[in-house]
């Protein structure tokens, strides 16, 4: 019995051990497939797959980051890793972006000059655009916009914003989900490569499996440790390491048949 219960285990390599936490969920299987198609329909962000953008010093660092990312990530758009990227900065523009922006915009003379060639031969009075150029005029001398100022002028633009960004103490983090993601290891692989100071990948269920196999693999190292040391115990206790083999032997054959026979149901 126990040669076969071996031979079992050799073949099968032993009951599978379960690395999907998500099979370990008290929700069916349907519900869970249900939840996922209607966070789908509502274009609610999967935060599985993303990049982490920090720790930074200040709000404009953390933009700074998402900016860099959102160019560093166009070449693994183009090979099909992942279809976008949810950035902070796609709601807020970092604040050297904003200056050199508004560095961009023409001064006055030179916007009326513009105005006057542009509207050479038009019905146009010459005071047409006088609000637009007091608006440009009044774009310039703007402060850069923040996330307390954007909250104020535009609270349905900073509700989109505050998920991606949290604050720690003095340290500001941000985060960009990933849209469009097939193979969790193979971007992160390529993520790896992009050489940017404090942005990191992380695939959250990537990352549980890889607990759960660390602690299976601790679990099983401590089990033979104490099977060891209780057959030490025996041992010592009988004064015989083969009565200490004699009285271990049923109890380490049961649990070898037992493992062969989950090995050949295939349970988890």
């Amino acid at each position: 019995m126990l040669a076969v219960a071996v031979a079992v285990l050799a073949a099968t390599g032993g009951p599978d051990r379960q690395r999907d936490l998500a099979a370990l969920s008290p929700v069916p299987a349907r519900q869970q497939a249900l939840d996922a198609e209607l966070r789908g329909q509502l274009g609610a962000p999967d935060v599985r797959s993303l990049f982490v953008l920090g720790p930074t010093a200040s709000e404009g660092e953390m933009l700074g980051r998402s900016e860099a990312l959102a160019g560093a990530v166009e070449p693994l758009v183009a090979r099909g890793l992942l279809a976008g990227l949810d950035l902070p900065s796609r709601y807020l523009p970092s604040p050297a972006l904003q200056a050199s922006r508004q560095a961009a915009l023409p001064g006055d003379a030179a916007l009326a000059e513009a105005l006057r060639e542009a509207a050479v031969g038009l019905p146009f009075r010459p005071t047409a655009f006088a609000r637009f150029t007091a608006a440009m005029a009044e774009s310039r001398a703007l402060p850069p916009l923040d996330l307390a100022m954007l909250a104020a002028g535009a609270p349905t633009i900073a509700a989109r914003l505050s998920p991606l960004v949290s604050r720690h103490g003095a340290e500001v983090w941000g985060i960009a989900p990933a849209t469009g993601v097939a193979e969790p290891r193979a971007l992160e692989a390529a993520a790896a490569g992009l050489g940017l100071p404090g942005v990191l990948f992380l695939d959250v269920k990537l990352e549980m499996e890889r607990l759960l196999a660390d602690y299976s693999r601790a679990t099983l190292a401590w089990a033979l440790a104490g099977g060891v040391a209780v057959l030490g115990l025996l041992a010592i206790g009988l004064r015989s390491p083969r009565r200490a083999l004699a009285v271990a032997g049923p109890i380490g054959g049961a649990v070898l048949v037992t493992l062969a026979v989950l090995g050949l149901l295939r349970r988890r």
